[in-house]
């Protein structure tokens, strides 16, 4: 008796505690400038988006940003000011160095943008051998050189289709040791291979030391293969990051909407929102022996 007397107190103060709550939404109708550019290392034509942000509940397209001046710089130096190539989006014909500083400036009569950025030097790596009996291609290569930048990787496989023209696709599987690789878009099977998921990249964690990372790859029974490592600016990398967190947590929102957290996208964008920033790609094709 004592225990359902104890119930019933225990259901009635928590029945008085309960209230509605209004989720103000406001701040998602705020709209907000938006440059979105990236540099490569192998492009001498670099693309620029500028446009504002929308609601999250928006069913409506961007709203492009035209007659917007958009400057880039090198070490300080203009290199030229983009052209409109259409609505909201600029070109500019010009083909970056590794190891430089750039800066991006968009301004209109009501809104001025900026971000700086660093093109990453490329990354040197080797292929070791190919065991073509465990069916596994493996290369080195020093991430700690790389400490201005952050390194994704992947592989690719050649192959014909039925009218000979010639596919690239992206190999499933890695072998390496786990400290070397972020966790956050990988999976693991019983046979400690890493399989990609969603960007099809696999991110190398930052790392102090000069030691030698070897990695593999799982083939395919072809002969034609590619390894490709990117040196991504430190800012790109965590926006690519941050973008994959939110698509994984987009997908599983309906299994588990208790657990559900948004994620923050990551902006370097003084004055607004968005991205700019670098990627120096690296690829080596060879042959299965």
């Amino acid at each position: 008796m004592k225990n359902q007397f104890l119930f019933i107190v225990v259901l009635i103060l928590f029945s008085d505690c309960t209230q509605n709550a209004e989720i103000d939404v406001s701040y998602h109708n705020e709209r907000i400038p938006t440059l979105n550019c990236v540099l490569y290392s192998d492009r001498d034509s670099i693309i620029a988006d500028l446009s504002f942000s929308r609601s999250i509940i928006s069913s409506e397209p961007f709203e492009k940003i035209d007659g917007a001046k958009i400057e880039l710089f090198e070490d300080s130096v203009s290199v030229g000011i983009f052209k409109k190539l259409k609505s909201g989006h600029y070109l500019l014909n010009y083909l970056p160095n590794p190891g430089c500083s750039y800066t991006i400036e968009a301004s209109t009569g009501e809104i001025y943008l900026s971000a700086n950025v660093k093109m990453p030097s490329s990354v040197e790596y080797k292929l070791v051998r190919i065991d073509t009996l465990y069916n596994i291609s493996n290369f080195q290569f020093n991430p700690g050189r790389h400490k201005d930048s952050n390194l994704w990787l992947s592989a690719f496989y050649y192959s014909q289709d039925s009218d000979s023209t010639e596919s690239k696709t992206m190999l499933g599987g890695i072998y390496s040791n786990s400290l070397f690789l972020d966790q956050f878009n990988r999976s693991i099977d019983s046979w400690d291979r890493f399989s990609f998921l969603y960007d099809k990249y696999l991110k190398v964690l930052p790392v102090d030391t000069l030691s030698v990372v070897n990695i593999s790859f799982g083939l395919m029974g072809q002969s034609k293969y590619e390894v490709a490592v990117l040196a991504i600016s430190n800012d790109l990398s965590a926006y690519m990051k941050s973008t994959i967190l939110a698509f994984n947590s987009d997908m599983f929102i309906d299994e588990s909407p208790l657990n559900y957290s948004s994620v923050q996208i990551h902006s370097n964008i003084e004055g607004g929102i968005g991205i700019f920033g670098a990627i120096n790609y690296s690829s080596k094709i060879f042959s299965r022996l």
